[in-house]
C-alpha cells in the first residue's frame, strides 16, 4: 500500500487563505480549551489508553486502545476474547480532539466490556473528502486482520461515532456491507449525513449547527461540490442504506438542526427491517460531550446498553 503522508501546510489551492488559517487555529486550540467530562462514571477503574499507529493508504494513523477490566461484563475468557467497539470521535472533519470522546471510550471498556478503539483520522483543512473515509476504512480492516494479534473478537465488531463521526461510522458499515464483513452493531450520535445541504433551521436561536457552520465545514473538507451527493459524502443519498446497515442505535437532539435528517434514516432503517432504536434527547448538538450532565448520563448509558445487548 503506497503512503501519502499529508503535512500541515498553510495552503491549499481550493481552500481560501483565511478559512485555511481560521480553521487550522481553531484545531489546534480545541485541544487546550475541553476536558472531557467525567460522566458517567465507570464502575471500574481502567489503565491509561495504549496506543497504536496503524498503517492506512494516506499514512499511519494514531489510534487510542482502551481495554476492559477483567471484571467487566464482556472482558472475555480463557477461551473467548472481548468484542471491539470502533469509536470515532466528531469535529465537523476539520476538529481533531482526540480527548472529546474519552469518557465515553473509558465508560464502554468499563461498563460494557469491549476494547475500544478510538481514530484519531486526519481532518480539514490539511485533508480533504474522501480521506478521512479511507483512514477509517482502513484501520477497520487492520482491527479485524490484527485481532488475534491485539486480543479482540474480530467477528464481534461495531462501530459508533457523534457528529461527523456517526457520518463516518456510517461508512463503514456502507464498506463493510460491500466488503462482505459482519459488523454487531452501529451507534449514531446527532449524526450528520448530507453534506449537499446547508439550510437547515432549529427551533432553537443560535443553534449550535448553523447554516454558516454547515457551509463552512463542506467548504473546508467537501471541497469539490461534485462530491456532495456522492452517497459516501452524504449516506442519507445512499438509496440501498437501509440493507447496509447493522442493528443500529440512533440518538437524535430536539433542537439540532441535524436532527429530522436522522429521524427519517431511522424511519427507513425501521421500514426496512433493521433492528433500530431512535432517541431523541430535548436538547441541542453534542449532548454526548457537554451541556446537561442528566442527558449526557442518560445517553451514554443508553449506548452502553445497546452495545451490550448485541455484542454479547
Amino acid at each position: 500500500m503506497a503512503a501519502v503522508v499529508y503535512r500541515v501546510t498553510m495552503a491549499n489551492p481550493r481552500i481560501a487563505p483565511l478559512e485555511y488559517a481560521l480553521a487550522y487555529a481553531a484545531q489546534q486550540v480545541a485541544p487546550l480549551v475541553f476536558r472531557p467530562p467525567a460522566i458517567p462514571k465507570p464502575a471500574y477503574s481502567l489503565d491509561p489508553p495504549g496506543v497504536v499507529r496503524v498503517p492506512t493508504r494516506h499514512g499511519p494513523v494514531r489510534c487510542f486502545v482502551y481495554r476492559p477490566h477483567p471484571s467487566s461484563p464482556l472482558s472475555g475468557t480463557s477461551d473467548r476474547r472481548p468484542p471491539l467497539h470502533i469509536d470515532i470521535h466528531g469535529g465537523g472533519f476539520v476538529l481533531r480532539n482526540t480527548h472529546e470522546d474519552a469518557h465515553i471510550c473509558r465508560f464502554l471498556a468499563s461498563d460494557v466490556g469491549c476494547v475500544v478503539l478510538a481514530i484519531d483520522y486526519h481532518a480539514a483543512p490539511q485533508v480533504t473528502f474522501p480521506v478521512a473515509e479511507q483512514e477509517c476504512i482502513d484501520v477497520l480492516q487492520w482491527a479485524l486482520d490484527n485481532a488475534d494479534q491485539q486480543g479482540w473478537d474480530a467477528d464481534r465488531v461495531s462501530v459508533g461515532g457523534a457528529s461527523a463521526g456517526a457520518k463516518l461510522s456510517m461508512n463503514l458499515a456502507q464498506h463493510s456491507h460491500d466488503a462482505d464483513i459482519a459488523l454487531r452493531a452501529a451507534v449514531l450520535s446527532y449524526a450528520v449525513a448530507d453534506c449537499t445541504r446547508a439550510d437547515r433551521t432549529s427551533p432553537k436561536s443560535n443553534a449550535a449547527i448553523s447554516p454558516r457552520l454547515q457551509k463552512l465545514s463542506a467548504k473546508l473538507y467537501f471541497v469539490d461540490p461534485a462530491s456532495h451527493d456522492d452517497p459516501i459524502a452524504s449516506p442519507y443519498h445512499d438509496a440501498d442504506l437501509p440493507m447496509k446497515m447493522p442493528p443500529t442505535l440512533i440518538q437524535t437532539g430536539d433542537l439540532d438542526t441535524l436532527g429530522p435528517e436522522m429521524i427519517e434514516i431511522a424511519e427507513r432503517l425501521r421500514a426496512a427491517g433493521v433492528d433500530v432504536i431512535h432517541t431523541g434527547y430535548p436538547t441541542d448538538h453534542a449532548f454526548n460531550t457537554q451541556g446537561d450532565r442528566a442527558i449526557m448520563d442518560t445517553s451514554i448509558r443508553e449506548i452502553g446498553a445497546f452495545l451490550l445487548a448485541r455484542l454479547a
